[in-house]
Order: C-alpha cells, then structure tokens, then sequence
C-alpha cells in the first residue's frame, strides 16, 4: 500500500516538474504549482485513491511513460525495516515534514488526506508542518499549511483548527530555553558577558522562536517533535552538523536509533540518493557516538 501512495506522490510530482530541485521559489501559489495541482486532480481519482488503499495490484492508474516509471518507485525503501521500527503515526509525521522542505505542496495536500485515513487527528497534522517553519523556512509551512486546509475543507473539517500555543510574549524566551536544555543540557545556549550584543540577540533568537514558539506547543510530545526536525534538516542537506546535533536530540527526547534510521530511508525517495545517503551516514554516526557515550 505505502509502495503504491509513494509511486502515486512522485509521479504526480514528476508530471508536473515539482519536486525539490523543479520547484519554483514560493511565493504563493506559482505556476507550476498550479500545473502540479492540475496534474494530481487529473491522476488522483476517487478509483485510485481506493486503489491505493486497498493494495490492489497491477495497473498503477498512470499512462504513457509515467507507468513504467511509477512501477520503478515500487523499489524505492526497505518497507519491511520501515514498518518494524517506526509507527504509521511517525511515518506520516515524516513523510508531511520532508514534503514540505521539498516544497511538494500538491503532494502535501494528498499526504494530509492520507495521514487523515491513518488515524492522525488534524491537530496533529497541523502541528506537524508548524513545527518545519523554523527549520525548512516559514514560507514553506505558510504555503504547506494552505494545502493542508484545502484538504481539512474537503474532508469537512472546519478551519482554523485550535491554537496548541503555550507561551506569550513575556515567557516565549524563558520556556523556549527550558525546552532546548530539556534536549540538549542545562548549559546549552548561555548567554555569557563576553559575548557580543550581536550574538546574545542570535542565541536568544533560537530559544525564543524554535523552541519558545514551537517545541513547547500541545499536540505533539517532544520525541515526535524531534523526529520532524530532524527530517527537515535532511532534507534540505548542507547541514551536517545540526543534522547530527537535532539527532541527538531526538534520540534524547525519546527516538531510538532505529527510528531515526528508518525515517531517513523513508525519505530517501524524496530526497534523492546523495542528499539521502549523506543523511543516513551522518545519522547512523551520530547514533553510534550517542551510544558509545552512553553506554
């Protein structure tokens, strides 16, 4: 079943030329966006919705060259690793975090349906791609959220759904930091008198906004919260060392090893081999130095 979604999600992507590296800068709905839309209204019927979820075999309900190709996403992942290490619920946890850092919003939309079918309450989705905007950019959550909510209106739910916030604007620095030295030590982001005016404000800044504004909100534990970090950061790549940091974290706040394991293979379709492999190496070393550590 997850085999045919994913055949589904990238063909739809490939048709319309918007995965991570053909996408367009988002500002709003561009057009090829709304060539993506377009192509998922065209390919995602109600008869291969059910067929998907039902794990028919055979044909895939694409044409032309898009068959054989959808057929060869079928190899992708070792589902059986996947599935007997991460929960569905994380797996869609995953799966909505790295759409949104590959800017795949139709995608995002039809994830949220899935997600939806699997049991994830639209809290949780909702939460799931707030907690990417301060790592995969805000304009990506902002425009991930808007194709979520056309999914929340179609399945009838109404919108905007509660606020999880939990902090205002007098406490967001003095929790946020509770909740970043909750993951990463009591010492972690001092702000110290020999630092400059400069780098006070930028230490403050990620206590405030990361961890102030998102890690203490309801909806999600911290361990889910980490996990989703700690996909969108492989996603993006070229970011090795705070990969490497947010893994500890997560496997601070409650992740195994693993888990994380699993969610990079699991987004390795995605991401694309380099930027996947890359990942998965440099999670498994921090997984490794994690455990020696602690041992």
């Amino acid at each position: 079943m997850r085999k045919k979604r994913l055949a589904l999600l990238l063909a739809a992507c490939i048709g319309a030329g918007v995965m991570a590296g053909c996408t367009q800068q988002n500002t709003g709905v561009t057009n090829t966006q709304a060539a993506a839309e377009q192509n998922v209204s065209q390919t995602r019927t109600k008869e291969t919705m059910a067929e998907s979820e039902n794990e028919t075999s055979g044909d895939t309900g694409y044409t032309g060259n898009q068959q054989e190709l959808a057929q060869m996403l079928e190899h992708f992942g070792d589902q059986e690793f996947i599935d007997a290490n991460l929960s569905q619920k994380k797996q869609q946890l995953v799966l909505l975090a790295t759409l949104v850092s590959t800017m795949s919003y139709p995608q995002v939309k039809i994830q949220t349906g899935i997600a939806l079918d699997k049991g994830l309450t639209p809290v949780e989705i909702k939460e799931a791609i707030y907690q990417t905007a301060s790592y995969a950019g805000y304009q990506k959550a902002l425009n991930a959220m808007a194709y979520a909510d056309e999914m929340f209106e179609e399945r009838g739910i109404e919108i905007p759904i509660e606020s999880q916030a939990t902090v205002t604007d007098e406490d967001r620095y003095e929790k946020g930091l509770a909740a970043q030295r909750a993951i990463f030590g009591e010492n972690f982001a001092a702000i110290t008198d020999d630092m400059s005016e400069s780098m006070k404000r930028r230490v403050a800044y990620v206590s405030e906004f990361s961890f102030g504004d998102f890690m203490t909100r309801t909806g999600l534990d911290e361990a889910e919260r980490e996990l989703i970090v700690m996909s969108v950061i492989a996603s993006l790549g070229g970011a090795d060392s705070q990969l490497s940091g947010h893994t500890t974290g997560s496997l601070v706040a409650g992740n195994t090893g693993d888990e994380l394991l699993a969610a990079v293979l699991l987004s390795m379709p995605y991401n694309g081999f380099p930027r996947g492999l890359n990942a998965y190496a440099t999670v498994n070393e921090a997984i490794t130095q994690y455990t020696e550590t602690n041992q």
